[in-house]
């Protein structure tokens, strides 16, 4: 929960303020914050990912 929060508070604080500044096109400031979303997603189903994929089969080594 808490890389969530700074997976989308740190870039979008970062470019907002940038953007206040005028230093960043809104364009760009946009497109930073919905990255930044769309990793706290990705993210967040990181767990659901090793419950649904294929399952190895046991090894024997011999």
């Amino acid at each position: 929960m808490q890389q969530n929060i700074a997976l989308i508070t740190l870039p979008n604080l970062t470019a907002t303020t940038l953007g206040v500044l005028l230093l960043l096109d809104l364009v760009l400031v946009v497109t930073i914050n919905n990255t930044a979303n769309l990793l706290a997603l990705l993210n967040a189903l990181r767990p659901f990912w090793s419950q649904m994929g294929p399952e190895t089969p046991a090894t024997n080594p011999q």
